[in-house]
Order: C-alpha cells, then structure tokens, then sequence
C-alpha cells in the first residue's frame, strides 16, 4: 500500500541514474516475495496498477488508450487501486507486478536470441502473446516483440521533446514514473539505440550526445553545466568537511 503524494523527493524514492540496473532487478522479481517488492518499490517508486490490471497512464490521453475501449460508452479514465472511499491511500496486486516482471524479462530474453540470430524459447513467447502458438518466421517473431514494447510505451504515459543546442539534438522524456522508465529500458534494449539517463539535478530522463557512462552524475541541456559545478563545490565541500570531522 501506499499513500499521496507518490512523488519522489530527498530521502523517499530513488530516481535512477543510469547506473542502477534497474530492468534488471525489476525482472528478477518474478520470484520475488513480498517484502522483496516492497523493498522495491519504496527505492523506485510503484507501478500505479489501476482496476484494469494496468498502469493507471494507459488512458490518460486519446492516443494512451486503444480504439477499442474509446468506443466503450462507460470507457473513464483510470486511477490507482484506493484502499478505502477516502482515496488516500492505495494498493497494487503482486501477481500484477509479477506479471508485468515476467513479461519485461521474457522481452529482454527474445531480445538477445533475435539479435543472436536464434528463435527465442516458448516459454518467453508464451509470456508475450499467452497460449497461442509462437511465431514462426523472423518478421513475424521482430514485429510481434515490437509492437509489444510499443505498447509498454503507450501505457507508460510519458512524453518526448527535442532539444537542439550547439552539442547536437538531444531527446528528453518527461511525465514519466516507474513503469515509464523501465518501458524506455526495453525500448533501448531491443532497438539498440543510446540509453536514456537521469539527470541529477532535475530529475528527468533525457538521451545524452554519447552513450552515457554508468556510476557517473549526467546533466540535461537545461541543468548543465552550472549545475554539474554547484554539484562538484557541494561534493568537496562535504569531503572536506569530512576530512576535518
């Protein structure tokens, strides 16, 4: 369970830097028990599963939700699970955040055989499309994982902008949560492109001109360089202090 306002500020959730393997240990908690989800989403945040079994921001925008339910008269737009009628506090199922591992991790293992040239096992298909039977071609086997991971960045509810400075253009995701990153991790996975970073003063996501290194601070167009130097004084201002302590 958790409560409002779900927003990540100092001491409370963690927003990743790019040096976290954080797809990683999302997947691993399909054999997660609970207090290990737990753990995991107080670090990262939650998943806002809504009634639907879905992150709430699948709907939010015409584009968000499919033709198929626009054209549901009683279609609304979806919420997270409150506990009580007071809609403070609210509650996400575990075998969603399960499911929701096991795809992402069935995503990345087709991933790696596609591009090793190999078919992928029927397990990992079967956590894609359910019990119809794998593709058989390659086209076929490409273009139902991507049209997959496409739907995880439709429901992830985040948006792009581009930013064309001296350094080149660069993309920038906002809007994001949880469910968002980990849906632009698999996108990187599977197309191969330069990972999306986090910056460290403002938080937000944005693809650097060069791939970003991991275990270091990276800094967005708007933040930049200023930052990244109130940043270094704040660091050997503290290393000194502790030098002296």
């Amino acid at each position: 369970m958790w409560s409002l306002p779900p927003q990540p500020s100092e001491g409370e959730w963690f927003l990743p830097d790019g040096s976290e393997p954080v797809l990683q240990d999302f997947c691993a908690l399909l054999a997660a028990g609970p207090s290990e989800i737990e753990k995991f989403a107080g670090y990262y945040g939650v998943l806002y599963i809504c009634e639907r079994d879905r992150p709430m921001t699948h709907t939010w925008g015409a584009g968000r939700a499919s033709p198929e339910e626009l054209r549901v008269p009683s279609f609304k737009h979806c919420f997270p699970r409150p506990v009580d009628d007071q809609g403070l506090t609210y509650w996400e199922p575990l075998r969603v955040w399960r499911h929701l591992a096991r795809e992402a991790g069935a995503i990345v293992s087709l991933t790696d055989a596609l591009h090793a040239g190999r078919g992928g096992v029927s397990a990992d298909w079967a956590a894609i499309i359910g019990p119809e039977s794998p593709p058989k071609s390659p086209v076929d086997k490409r273009t139902i994982l991507a049209q997959r991971v496409t739907q995880w960045m439709r429901d992830s509810g985040i948006s792009y902008a581009l930013h064309w400075g001296r350094g080149g253009p660069i993309l920038t995701v906002s809007g994001g949560s949880l469910f968002g990153y980990l849906a632009s991790q698999l996108l990187v996975r599977v197309s191969g492109a330069p990972g999306f970073v986090i910056c460290a003063e403002c938080g937000q996501p944005f693809t650097p001109p060069r791939r970003g290194r991991t275990g270091v601070r990276h800094f967005c167009p708007d933040c930049g360089k200023r930052a990244k130097d109130r940043q270094a004084a704040r660091d050997y201002r503290a290393r000194k202090l502790a030098r002296t302590a």
